[in-house]
């Protein structure tokens, strides 16, 4: 064995050099890997559930993605490379230990462990890449494997071991030991809100799936773009500046600094109280020496400007990987941190070496110059690209760059600010971009127009911690400056002039956090609530007035409709397909008992409900196309983060809670969709608003009426088409119960549902839609007199169905009764079999269970997933998809479903079945590719007949999926488009509409 490890240590390649190989072959073998993906299908091996068979039948098969060869040529080289990084990854381990840890005639125990793992590493490989042709080599795969996870585990634990062991034994490394664990543990104590900071926006970007969407709109969007690097950079900068005033504090370095303040006079000798804060070392030079930062302190504290940089590049590389624009693990960003770290790391420490003299600075200085222009010009470039590709692979790769020389600018910034910039001056610049940053947001919600249609909701979200983030500090610095008692100031200063604000800060920080979080909530308000407006008693359609119109159409087959929610997207799809439906078939609105649905998917009912108000000859059919996308393309997410960080939030602390008149953000959005239809103005108010400038635009009309009671516009509504279906707007009480708004009288509803409807004074037609489309956070609850507080309906059942098939037993109850609506309703001829279900659904699990047989996946195809008990009581309380899939069973396969189709993986559809299949994968793959190619076919026949402006550019775009969001980018609303009037199952359907007589 000594000489094993004597001819071990001739032919092993020096440390640097080992890790640099292993480093490169390990980032080819993640590159590859991300590779080896086609629909998501899983064919990586290390470490996971594996089906050799299945893979290589997959690889093979040339019906599901033609020529295999790329395929099957990529997994070989997968495992060839395999053979490789084992080794120089186990002589690395080696050589560090041999020379940090062992000592020279140590390790034979660790070399054997690692001899064993790269022993099973190669058998599990030889298996994978023979096993096609030696089958029986298959059988002993499992326990390959699991011998060779053991053996990885132990050399872990080994390596583990002798690090303990060595630090428990050397006096210095356990010193050096316990220094870094309280270098990291300060620095956590100090960067806190910091950190808290960069997961607010890494979260909302890549866990949501409206990320996309503000994403995709970001790189369309040049101002937005320009300005988002240039804050991000600000921020970073920021988020990296102010833990150093947390150190000093909470790790008791008060005794070592002097505090001070510059502030402005209201006249000489008259300080104000509050001002611009900064600390000093003492002049004591003992104290200054100690007051010395940590080295790993402090570059970890550098660093979060370059976490918050990372976090951006991981952004655009997660979006651009999701919807197949540019095939990098978004993965690759950790490196890019590690790798930018590092190199900070020693840049400090050549700077260091290099002393402090003025050739030195000077040095560095033009380093900083230098990074600087290439910065401004990659931004320029990267503007201008947008301008011209938008969203795009280049688009991306650019702005990566871009962030990439952000990030050494960044350090270059960090390694001289104390040269280049002094403390006062450094701060001075920071308040007045601080202040920049407050009066944009200040206008934004004085004219909220400039919210959707200049800023992006990820530039506001960034304005927004900014701000919070720097009043945060404000604060915390004129704490720490009026607490500091080792002062020296003269009698002139802030701090003897005001010293009482060492005890009113504290009372009154305090008591605003009490009346915020305690006393402000439980005030009475009406900025939530919804107004109400006189109800015209004769202006109402009775049931029985209802049914004589249904009669008088002379139909003897009939449809109730109802709409998922789902957001924005849900709102557009409900509209498309109501349109692309009664274009087609034009009777079918004649043939509609009701329509009911909740939060998006009520919406698009509504939305096109008010533009069918008006005739055939109006504008509104002409332009009902245009203003459908325009609906469409509408900025939700800009005016929720505005109002929702801003003037709502403001006005939920302000002691005066009344005289809003429910002017919050939900009603400013319903104000752009009520000016755009023409069905509700804003009364008392005039209309040179940006909305009203839009409805110009798009309608040519430039007056729209007052709002009315809801009732009383259904019955405009009614009285102008002849006939039009009842309406069901669906809500969730915060009582746990069932809220409706129905647009006739007479109708009875469940007795444990809340009507909406009072029978003197009534909230109006966009009012009464607003309260189905409060998804909490975002959206307030609706508050309606009398009645309680709303939440979005699809919190009790987001199909619809409920008030769907409770009207039709409302109906079907009067048949052969005593009722005075008997006659009609026998007339009719109503009965089960004669009324079909419509239903239009939007979202990507339940297009994804239409493809599949529940039966056939669930008892033959997929081993169900066992969980634990906390998961599976977490997933039954906070599941929202209990009530649909129920009424979807009552409704059977007789409804006629109108899906928004989407291109899905096998990944997806093992997500939505929570387990693995038993069945030959090649079916599901299958099943996927038709589907798939089904969504591109449809994507090219729309461009062949699409207007220019309006085609869908698949090869810059790629497939980008329709999120559940509050914005809809350019590509998320033309693809819809393209679904809705070119996919063959949606023609398919339709047919069966029109069929249907």
């Amino acid at each position: 064995m000594k000489v094993c490890l004597k001819y071990w240590s001739k032919l092993s390649l020096p440390i640097r050099i080992n890790l640099i190989a292993s480093l490169v072959v390990g980032l080819i073998l993640f590159l590859l890997s991300s590779q080896l993906r086609t629909d998501g299908f899983p064919i990586s091996a290390q470490f996971g559930e594996f089906q050799f068979k299945e893979t290589i039948d997959f690889l093979n098969n040339t019906e599901i993605h033609g020529d295999s060869s790329t395929a099957y040529r990529l997994f070989t080289w997968r495992f060839i490379l395999d053979f490789i990084w084992p080794i120089l990854f186990f002589v690395l381990l080696f050589q560090i230990a041999r020379e940090y840890l062992l000592g020279a005639n140590k390790g034979v125990f660790l070399i054997i462990l690692m001899f064993c793992a790269i022993l099973f590493d190669y058998w599990e490989n030889i298996i994978y890449l023979m096993g096609e042709e030696e089958p029986e080599l298959l059988i002993g795969l499992r326990k390959v494997e699991v011998f060779k996870i053991l053996c990885y585990a132990l050399v872990i634990m080994a390596m583990m071991y002798f690090i303990v062991r060595l630090i428990n034994k050397e006096e210095v490394l356990r010193q050096k030991f316990k220094d870094a664990v309280t270098g990291i543990w300060e620095f956590i104590q100090q960067s806190f809100i910091s950190i808290l900071m960069i997961l607010v926006i890494f979260i909302l970007m890549t866990n949501l799936d409206q990320g996309a969407s503000v994403i995709i709109e970001l790189t369309m969007n040049p101002f937005n773009l320009f300005f988002t690097f240039i804050l991000i950079l600000f921020l970073a900068i920021v988020l990296s500046h102010y833990p150093s005033y947390m150190r000093v504090v909470l790790h008791k370095h008060q005794e070592k600094i002097s505090w001070h303040m510059k502030t402005l006079y209201i006249k000489k000798g008259y300080p104000l109280p509050v001002g611009l804060i900064w600390f000093s070392p003492t002049n004591d030079k003992r104290k200054r020496s100690d007051l010395k930062e940590k080295l790993l302190t402090k570059i970890l504290r550098h660093s979060l400007g370059l976490m918050v940089l990372s976090a951006l590049m991981y952004i655009f590389l997660f979006i651009g990987d999701k919807f197949d624009v540019l095939s990098v693990p978004p993965k690759i960003a950790y490196f890019v941190f590690l790798f930018t770290t590092t190199w900070y790391y020693c840049l400090h420490i050549k700077k260091k070496n290099d002393g402090d003299s003025d050739k030195v600075k000077e040095k560095y200085t033009k380093q900083l110059q230098i990074s600087f222009l290439v910065t401004a010009l990659l931004l320029i470039i990267s503007v201008i690209i947008s301008i011209i590709f938008n969203w795009s692979a280049i688009t991306i790769v650019s702005s990566l760059i871009t962030i990439l020389s952000m990030m050494f600018l960044y350090m270059h910034f960090r390694l001289i600010r104390g040269d280049l910039i002094c403390t006062v001056p450094f701060i001075k610049r920071i308040a007045i971009v601080g202040l920049v940053t407050i009066v944009a947001l200040f206008v934004i919600n004085i004219y909220i127009e400039l919210a959707v249609i200049q800023f992006n909701p990820l530039l506001i979200l960034i304005l927004y911690l900014i701000n919070i983030y720097g009043l945060t500090m404000l604060i915390l610095k004129h704490l720490f400056y009026y607490w500091d008692k080792d002062n020296t100031d003269g009698e002139d200063s802030p701090r003897v002039k005001h010293a009482n604000m060492a005890y009113i800060l504290p009372v009154v920080v305090t008591f605003l956090v009490l009346w915020c979080f305690f006393i402000a909530p439980k005030q009475s308000s009406d900025q939530h609530t919804i107004q109400t407006y006189s109800l015209c008693q004769k202006e109402q359609i009775s049931e029985s007035e209802f049914l004589t119109a249904l009669e008088a159409k002379k139909n003897n087959k009939f449809f109730q409709l109802s709409g998922y929610g789902g957001g924005l997207k849900a709102n557009l799809w409900t509209m498309l397909a109501l349109r692309q439906i009664t274009q087609d078939d034009p009777g079918f609105l004649d043939r509609t008992i009701s329509m009911s649905g909740t939060s998006g998917g009520m919406m698009g009912i509504g939305n096109f409900a008010a533009l069918y108000l008006h005739d055939t000859t109006s504008i509104y059919h002409r332009k009902m196309d245009s203003i459908i996308f325009a609906i469409g393309r509408f900025d939700h997410l800009s005016i929720d983060f505005t109002y929702l960080l801003g003037k709502d939030l403001l006005k939920e602390f302000l002691p005066f809670k009344k005289g809003y008149y429910g002017s919050d953000r939900s009603d400013k959005s319903m104000q752009y969709y009520s000016i755009l239809t023409g069905v509700d103005g804003t009364p008392k108010k005039s209309y040179s608003s940006w909305f009203q400038k839009q409805f110009a635009k798009i309608t040519g009309r430039t007056r729209v009426k007052d709002r009315i009671p809801f009732r009383n516009r259904y019955y405009q509504i009614f009285k102008k088409t002849g006939y039009f279906p009842a309406i069901f707007i669906n809500t969730y009480a915060v009582s746990g119960s069932q809220g409706v708004a129905l647009s006739i009288t007479g109708a009875t509803q469940n007795s444990q549902s809340i009507n909406l409807l009072d029978d003197n004074k009534q909230i109006s037609y966009f009012g009464a839609l607003s309260t189905t489309n409060r998804f909490p956070v975002f959206s307030p609850t609706a508050k309606i007199d009398g009645k309680g507080n709303f939440l979005d309906g699809g919190y009790l059942d987001n199909s619809g169905l409920t008030s769907t098939l409770g009207f039709k037993k409302h109906l079907l109850s009067q048949k052969n009764s005593s009722t005075k609506n008997s006659k009609l309703i026998n007339s009719l001829g109503l009965s089960d079999q004669n009324i079909r279900q419509v239903i239009v659904n939007s979202g990507k699990v339940d297009y994804i269970k239409s493809l599949f047989d529940d039966s056939i996946l669930y008892e033959n195809g997929i081993e169900v997933e066992q969980v634990g008990e906390v998961p599976s009581i977490v997933n039954g309380i906070v599941g929202v998809n209990k009530m649909p899939w129920h009424q979807e069973g009552v409704v059977g396969k007789e409804a006629i479903r109108i899906f928004l189709p989407h291109l899905i993986s096998y990944e997806d559809v093992m997500n939505v079945y929570k387990g693995k299949p038993k069945v030959d994968p090649a079916y599901i793959i299958q099943t996927i590719q038709l589907s798939n190619k089904k969504v591109k076919e449809a994507i090219e026949e729309y461009n062949r007949n699409a207007e220019t402006d309006k085609q869908y550019h698949l090869k810059q775009w790629g497939i980008v999926q329709p999120a559940l969001a509050r914005l809809n980018s350019k590509p998320e609303v033309i693809y819809q488009l393209a679904m809705v009037r070119h996919h063959c199952d949606l023609k398919r359907a339709i047919k069966s509409i029109r069929a249907w007589r």
